[in-house]
């Protein structure tokens, strides 16, 4: 953490920091200015020989930003990227990337003992987090998810307040546990809000199906009929069953072709996307793809 602040006192003297682009030349407010003085002229030679690398590289990825598409990530946060850019009701959050683990062993806050990741300042990980890499600080409690292929179990922490340093040291030291012995997975974890759910569960979607499949709290699969015409759906279905088909039509038209699974929850006026994942082979009940026209022989 040394490292950092000698570096932080060092951008202090410039009030404007001014970054080359596309062939053009920016200016912006430096946020590490605290003199009220004349301001400083810096060239961008000057500029980027004292920047410090933590400021060059990116740290996380906000979801909705589009950019995991640049980076290799797994499917899981891509996706929720893909469609909180289109719209769809994704939680805040973001995506942590590996370089994100990487600053944090440069920097000594995270080590390893016996094969296990251990933080051994939890306050100095919340430090990294929230003011050297300016991970945005959440107003609601947060779910810590591991993106992990999908070879490795993957781990899920809930209910974690973000100013948790303990908890959320915990979550992020298991992560990076499981996948320690491994060189060339990356070390991402998806950090969001949690959403007050009243009712949720996993629905299945499909491109080229009549209707779709849905589950709540872990029962069995029931038939979700889409809307008919107008956009108009039955009257015996429940409101939040109206908000997941409009959901589930929203994924089809984002994602595209493919059978898709979507862990939502409804909090009573929204029904969130939670999950996405792609489905290879689905094995649901026989009504759930098209049905055959009649009189067709075998």
């Amino acid at each position: 953490m040394e490292r950092l602040q000698d570096e932080t006192e060092r951008l202090k003297q410039y009030s404007f920091l001014a970054v080359y682009t596309t062939g053009k030349l920016y200016s912006y407010y430096n946020p590490f200015y605290r003199e009220r003085k004349q301001p400083c002229r810096c060239t961008i030679q000057d500029f980027f020989s004292k920047l410090s690398p933590i400021m060059m590289n990116l740290h996380f990825i906000w979801l909705g930003s589009g950019r995991t598409r640049k980076h290799e990530v797994t499917d899981k946060p891509r996706l929720l990227d893909k469609a909180a850019r289109a719209g769809l009701p994704v939680p805040n959050g973001g995506l942590l990337l590996d370089l994100f683990f990487w600053l944090a062993w440069e920097e000594g806050v995270v080590q390893e003992e016996n094969g296990t990741a251990v933080i051994p300042d939890p306050a100095a990980l919340l430090d990294l987090l929230y003011t050297a890499v300016r991970f945005p600080r959440l107003d609601k409690p947060l779910a810590i998810r591991s993106c992990f292929p999908d070879s490795i179990p993957g781990q899920a922490y809930l209910h974690i307040q973000p100013d948790d340093a303990e908890a959320l040291s915990r979550a992020l030291s298991q992560i990076w546990t499981a996948v320690l012995p491994y060189e060339d997975i990356p070390r991402d974890a998806l950090i969001m809000e949690m959403v007050e759910i009243q009712v949720g569960g996993t629905a299945v979607t499909d491109s080229a199906a009549d209707g779709d499949r849905y589950s709540v709290s872990g029962n069995q699969y029931a038939n979700l009929p889409r809307p008919g015409w107008f956009g108009r759906s039955k009257a015996d279905l429940p409101d939040y069953g109206r908000r997941l088909q409009k959901l589930l039509g929203g994924v089809r038209r984002t994602l595209g072709k493919g059978k898709w699974e979507v862990t939502w929850g409804d909090d009573g006026r929204i029904c969130w996307i939670l999950q996405i994942r792609k489905l290879s082979n689905y094995t649901g009940a026989t009504n759930f793809h098209r049905k055959e026209r009649k009189g067709r022989k075998d």
